[in-house]
């Protein structure tokens, strides 16, 4: 038995490997490697998976809010044009065709 804590240490370290080095002379090295790569395969795809759907999300809100700011704009435009006040009857004919032109604008964004 044992009595000196070298002693001791040794033994309890022998015990936890007396298992190990029968298990690593029947199995090949880097078998745990290959189990990683394809772990880390199978993350990167589901990864993929999932930020591609995050991008279309992304794609989407981009264009949502694209068409929201161009609806701004030609609503703005419209507004300056009806402000606009003339006497002049060739103005008021480009004002008017202006006007129908924003409207269908809005109504190809809508």
């Amino acid at each position: 038995m044992p009595t000196s804590l070298c002693a001791l240490y040794d033994a309890a370290r022998m015990g936890r490997n007396a298992g190990r080095s029968k298990y690593n002379g029947v199995m090949a090295r880097g078998w745990e490697s290959k189990s990683v790569e394809e772990q880390m395969a199978a993350s990167q795809q589901q990864s993929a998976n999932f930020s591609g759907s995050a991008q279309d999300m992304r794609q989407q809100q981009m264009d949502k809010a694209h068409r929201a700011r161009q609806l701004q704009a030609l609503n703005l435009q419209k507004e300056n044009i009806l402000s606009q006040r003339t006497s002049n009857s060739g103005r008021r004919a480009a004002l008017e065709a202006a006007l129908a032109h924003i409207d269908a604008q809005i109504q190809a964004l809508n």
